[in-house]
């Protein structure tokens, strides 16, 4: 889980190149418990995808356009 000044981000990494239902109950989980944070999956996928208010991010992509000058919210706006 990730404290920002704004929001909070709960931020799971999978070594899967497949999105499966399974890899997204522990965000589910937080949802229910923090229905304000953005829930973000990491994976070996090639795909960005945004189900069940989950975002589902290539880990390669996330990694190489985060900047620490920017918030986790503007990078998932782009």
């Amino acid at each position: 889980m990730v404290y920002g000044r704004d929001a909070i981000w709960i931020i799971v990494v999978k070594n899967t190149a497949n999105v499966r239902p399974e890899d997204l109950r522990p965000l589910k989980a937080s949802l229910a418990d923090y229905p304000e944070c953005t829930p973000i999956l990491l994976y070996r996928g090639r795909q960005r995808l945004h189900t069940e208010k989950i975002w589902c991010v290539p880990v390669d992509e996330f990694l190489g356009r985060l900047h620490p000058a920017q918030g986790l919210t503007a990078w998932l706006r782009r």
